[in-house]
């Protein structure tokens, strides 16, 4: 059971959270009109956002690390206007690639761009995200993993606005009907994990590039293991974000410095646990992606798919 003190630091980390992005910035960047060709990689967050937006990149650059961060030539178009990155005339190599957690009701869809949606096992992903979140958005020790997951992770529902995220159910079911898309390609991050050069060529081949070029697939490959990612961390770190927004939002301005999205790499032994009422929560909140797919669980689905 969460404490008192712990239940205050939930909700300070939601607080924090509603100040993450101006509702302008927000609405200014979902409400952008996609050009033909654009790229968008959706994704509930910590479900490989990051590690596919490095693979497109390098895809389309031929290889080129001399990028500040990520987000600066791959943006992400809810927060983009806050650190005064305009997505419209954004000059980027084509195709123009752009990042997303929004579920696809808030956006403006288009037959003519193209969209990547990865998913991943729930639970493996709310984990992600309480480390991620450790350190930046609350310190360590404050809040545990079981109250993370239940008190947050599992409490975000269906967005009451645009300027609300939806939780991890609600941006799968809502692209759920474009999932055969010619315009979509849906990845499985177990699948990256143990498909590394095959999910390459299939992005590759998606994007327009040459799947067969060995050249490009082994350099695009290397630059996007874990270990060269790490090797390049800073790239990878939020880094313009933090320096920006930190103090604006209630954070110290160090806060998160220490920490990127370039997380453990495929470890597993990062504290896991959680009370068997938040798995069976977990269970309960699958119900509603059962009740449109008839899968009883995330394997079950990506086996079948």
């Amino acid at each position: 059971m969460s404490t008192e003190s712990e239940l205050e630091a939930v909700q300070r980390l939601k607080d924090v959270l509603s100040a993450f992005s101006t509702d302008e910035a927000r609405i200014k960047g979902l409400k952008m009109t996609p050009k033909k060709g654009d790229v968008f990689i959706a994704t509930s967050p910590k479900c490989g956002t990051t590690w596919v937006q490095q693979i497109c990149h390098q895809l389309r650059t031929k290889g080129d690390m001399s990028f500040e961060e990520i987000s600066n030539v791959v943006p992400w178009i809810e927060t983009a206007y806050d650190i005064d990155l305009d997505v419209d005339t954004l000059e980027q190599p084509a195709p123009r690639l752009f990042k997303t957690h929004a579920w696809r009701n808030h956006l403006n869809i288009s037959d003519e761009a193209k969209y990547i949606v990865v998913n991943r096992r729930p639970m493996d992903a709310a984990v992600s995200f309480f480390y991620f979140m450790q350190g930046w958005f609350f310190e360590e020790g404050t809040i545990s993993l079981d109250a993370f997951v239940k008190r947050f992770f599992l409490e975000r529902g269906e967005p009451v606005s645009i300027q609300k995220n939806p939780s991890y159910w609600h941006f799968l079911t809502s692209w759920l009907p474009m999932r055969t898309n010619k315009n979509v390609l849906w990845l499985w991050y177990e699948n990256m994990r143990t498909e590394h050069r095959e999910t390459v060529v299939k992005i590759a081949e998606f994007l327009g590039f040459d799947k067969n070029d060995k050249d490009l697939i082994d350099l695009v490959v290397h630059n996007s293991t874990f270990d060269f990612m790490k090797e390049n961390e800073p790239k990878f770190d939020e880094h313009p974000w933090k320096m920006k927004r930190n103090v604006t939002i209630g954070l110290k301005p160090e806060a998160g410095m220490k920490t990127s999205k370039v997380m453990h790499g495929f470890k597993t032994n990062r504290d896991r646990t959680v009370s068997e009422e938040t798995l069976q929560m977990f269970e309960q909140k699958w119900k509603m992606v059962q009740d449109i797919t008839g899968f009883a669980s995330y394997d079950e689905m990506r086996q079948a798919w």
